[in-house]
């Protein structure tokens, strides 16, 4: 088993080892549990998780959730450190807080 941050560096890292929505090929992703307000969802690409930790994005969305947000959003449409942005690919992303 790799760390994440081991992971970000694994040449191997672009091998498809799981499916969602194959009918025949099927893996149970989460559990249920109940959303309340102290909760923070991020559903993300691989590209959004190929270059942050789950630290980094979580640091950004607890400092301050909306400008978090933006800051996320900026660092992903910037791409501007290329000593750590570990894969280029695209990104998509969305986060839910519940009110």
């Amino acid at each position: 088993m790799l760390d994440e941050e081991e992971a970000l560096l694994e040449p191997g890292r672009n091998i498809v080892s799981f499916l969602m929505g194959d009918e025949v090929y099927h893996v149970d992703s989460s559990s249920k549990l109940k959303f309340d307000k102290s909760m923070i969802a991020v559903c993300g690409s691989d590209g959004l998780f190929d270059n942050f930790t789950f630290s980094e994005v979580e640091d950004l969305l607890l400092e301050d959730f909306k400008e978090g947000c933006e800051q996320l959003k900026e660092a992903c449409d910037k791409q501007e450190n290329q000593d750590t942005w570990y894969k280029d690919d695209d990104i998509s992303f969305i986060i839910a807080r519940k009110k």
